[in-house]
């Protein structure tokens, strides 16, 4: 992919990858990279900064799967992102600008694996996300460890139902404060079930509960408020129609 703009010239951004299958094997590794341009509040934010370059990033991918039986699969990927020229909030006495500061680096690991037995399908994953910037310091907002658990039962060919749990971890928070509660918010589970009726004269219908259980969780924040309460029980129903 090539990009030009007049603000900040030419960028390019190849992709590829390198696929090896062999009976129940896969092995996948992947090559990208990308860019985020800054935004016009990005240049005017503050004293302004006209010279702003866009983040640039690198990403590193090694994948295997291996199908143990015709029900049981498994799956493992490391990751690495390198992201340079950072947009950091660069601040005074009295105003800030927004400048292109030093680099993230992202080391992760993903694990999953999917199991079926006759008219239920079972499904669980996790992550392990290591973020730091070029000092090694942690980047706030960004949970450590991460997880899904999820069980879909098929009562017939068109009526199913999908529960799902899912884990947040830790983060530290991005507002500085002096309370030690409000340095990191905390883990949190959350489950949410979906009861699908498919192909009913070709009409779908899904009847969703987001945040089942009504759980108290909170999301990080970068303003003056500490942090910002999640979604509570939501009910939701999707209609769809197929010609």
């Amino acid at each position: 992919r090539t990009d030009h703009s007049s603000v900040y010239k030419m960028v390019n951004t190849p992709r590829g990858s390198v696929v090896f299958n062999k009976d129940r094997l896969t092995l996948k590794f992947i090559y990208g990279e990308a860019f985020r341009g800054p935004s016009n509040w990005d240049y005017s934010a503050g004293y302004g900064n006209d010279n702003l370059k866009p983040e640039d990033a690198k990403s590193y991918e090694l994948f295997a799967g291996y199908r143990f039986s015709n029900n049981l699969s498994g799956d493992i990927c490391l990751y690495q992102n390198e992201i340079q020229n950072r947009l950091f909030k660069y601040s005074d006495a009295v105003s800030y600008r927004w400048i292109n500061k030093g680099e993230l680096n992202i080391n992760g690991l993903e694990l999953s694996t999917n199991y079926k037995l006759n008219s239920l399908e079972l499904g669980c994953n996790y992550t392990y996300n290591e973020s730091e910037d070029e000092n090694g310091i942690d980047v706030p907002e960004i949970a450590k460890h991460g997880a899904n658990v999820g069980a879909t039962y098929s009562f017939t060919k068109n009526i199913k139902l999908n529960v799902r749990e899912n884990y947040l971890g830790r983060r530290k928070n991005n507002t500085s404060t002096s309370i030690s509660e409000r340095e990191y918010i905390g883990e949190a589970f959350v489950s949410h079930t979906t009861l699908s009726a498919l192909n009913y004269h070709n009409f779908d219908f899904y009847f969703s509960v987001k945040n089942l259980f009504d759980t108290e969780y909170y999301h990080t924040s970068n303003t003056s408020v500490t942090e910002y309460r999640q979604p509570q029980r939501t009910f939701m129903l999707k209609t769809t129609y197929k010609f």
